[in-house]
């Protein structure tokens, strides 16, 4: 559960909230093109 300052409009996300979601993003962009990296190199191996 997120905590809003009370001056914020209803509607209206944080900064900070913002950037958690963009951080979230991110890191699951991340673990997929690891994840990616991985089969590919599995492949190579494998000819």
């Amino acid at each position: 559960m997120t905590l809003k300052p009370a001056d914020q409009a209803p509607g209206e996300e944080s900064e900070l909230e913002a950037l958690r979601r963009e951080n979230e993003r991110l890191r699951a962009e991340n673990a997929y093109l690891g994840k990616l990296r991985a089969l590919r190199a599995q492949e190579q191996r494998r000819k």
